[in-house]
Order: structure tokens, then C-alpha cells, then sequence
């Protein structure tokens, strides 16, 4: 109910509330062990368990860990997997990606994808090399996200009576810097692995999905001549659709 109130309000919820968590679990951590040896620890959690408990106590915080990931792994493969289905949808990506089962509406072929993918990248089995990866993809993703709310805001395309960002513009600024900051603070091999992965990317959007995506746009919201209505309401009216048949017409 109230989606543009709620889920801005859950957002933000969330991350305040995982905030204080993983602050508390730091502090517990290194309040147990000494930093300099939590620092070289691959797994630091249980080696609260097993200082506190015992050795048996180290493998159930193993074990607890493993859960934990796979439940964020869970929503992480899904979110990817609904990127790559958007980006076939827009044309960036093959249109095979578009695919949807018709009885669940999942993305099939876009998991599918996403799961070799992944696969790929977890096979080579070095996690030195894959975390820090995926942590430059998500800083620089994150550095998009923080500018396109300046654009959207700057070219009026904000949908009226949905939630925006506080402060503006100072927010999505200090978003930027603070993740421009971590990633020219990675070390050389990720940003050279991580340069050469967003410049292949770069290059197959020049030559594939920029101009696949302009065949299209007349049909994305974002590029219809006309303002967006406060409501569907307003839209069927405009348009002389019944109101008992919003939904389907105005799609």
C-alpha cells in the first residue's frame, strides 16, 4: 500500500537498522580478538565462538556464516538477473534475455545467465581477486545511481508525488565522493581488472546497445512527449479510457 511513501521509507529503514548491526557485531568482534589478528582472518566471527566457547563452538559460527550468505546470495542473484532481464527488455542486452516463464513471469533466461556468469567468476576459486571485483562493480554502479538522480532531477522527470531524495543536491554528491573515494583507494590489480571490464562494457553499449536501445524509445515512459499525470486517473481521463479498464489500456 502507498509504494512512492513506504518503500523509501523501507529502504532507509533498512539501512539504518543493518547499520547499527553490523556496528554492534564490530564492536563484539574486536572487543573479543585483537584487531590486528581479526584484520588477517578470513573468518572473524567464528573466532569470536571459538574464543568465547570453543573449538566445537568455531565451526556452528562457520556454519551460522554459510546460512547467512546464502540467503544474501539468494536476493543478490535474483536483483542481477532482474538487471539483465531490464537490459534486454531496453534492447542493451540480447532480447532473449526479455524472456519470461508464462505461468510465474520469472526471468528465466536472464538467471540463467546470470547463474553461468556467476559461475565463471566463482570457479576461478580466488576470492582475492573476485570480492574485490565485485566491489569495484557495486561503487561504480552505486557512483551511476547517485548521478542519474541529479539528471532526472535537472531534466523534470521525476514522477509527481513519489518520494525524492532530501537535501538535493548535497546527497547524491556526497554519494559520489564517498564512492569515487573507495574505489581510487582499491588496490592497482582490481582497478586495472575493473577498468578493462567497464571498458568492454563500454564498448559493447557504443556498438550494440545504444543503438538497438534508440529503436525503443518511443515506447519508454521517460521519452513520451507528454508530462506524466499525478495519477492513472488523470490519464484515462486524458485519454477517454473506463476506469474499470486503467490498468490493461494505459500499459
Amino acid at each position: 500500500k502507498e509504494p512512492a511513501r513506504n518503500i523509501p521509507r523501507a529502504i532507509l529503514l533498512t539501512l539504518l537498522i543493518s547499520t547499527i548491526i553490523y556496528c554492534f557485531a564490530a564492536l563484539v568482534i574486536v572487543g573479543v580478538q585483537p584487531y590486528t589478528y581479526v584484520q588477517n582472518s578470513a573468518t572473524p566471527i567464528a573466532d569470536v565462538y571459538d574464543a568465547m566457547l570453543g573449538r566445537l563452538a568455531f565451526y556452528f559460527g562457520l556454519a551460522g556464516m554459510a546460512v547467512s550468505n546464502y540467503a544474501a546470495l539468494n536476493a543478490t542473484f535474483l536483483a542481477a538477473a532482474r538487471v539483465a532481464f531490464s537490459l534486454g527488455r531496453d534492447r542493451f542486452f540480447p532480447t532473449f534475455l526479455e524472456g519470461v516463464n508464462k505461468k510465474t513471469l520469472t526471468p528465466i533466461p536472464a538467471l540463467i545467465a546470470t547463474f553461468i556468469l556467476v559461475s565463471l567468476f566463482a570457479l576461478t576459486g580466488d576470492i582475492t581477486i573476485v570480492a574485490p571485483l565485485s566491489a569495484f562493480a557495486y561503487l561504480v554502479g552505486k557512483t551511476i545511481v547517485n548521478s542519474s538522480v541529479i539528471e532526472l532531477r535537472r531534466k523534470g522527470l521525476s514522477v509527481p508525488g513519489t518520494f525524492k531524495t532530501r537535501f538535493f543536491p548535497a546527497v547524491p554528491v556526497i554519494g559520489m565522493a564517498v564512492c569515487i573515494l573507495f574505489i581510487i583507494s582499491m588496490d592497482f590489480l582490481t582497478l586495472e581488472l575493473g577498468a578493462i571490464i567497464s571498458l568492454i562494457g563500454l564498448v559493447l553499449y557504443l556498438i550494440y546497445g545504444r543503438v538497438r536501445s534508440k529503436g525503443i524509445r518511443g515506447l519508454h515512459p521517460i521519452y513520451l512527449w507528454f508530462e506524466i499525470p499525478e495519477s492513472l486517473e488523470e490519464l484515462a481521463n486524458e485519454r477517454n479510457i473506463p476506469s474499470r479498464g486503467i490498468c490493461e489500456d494505459v500499459t
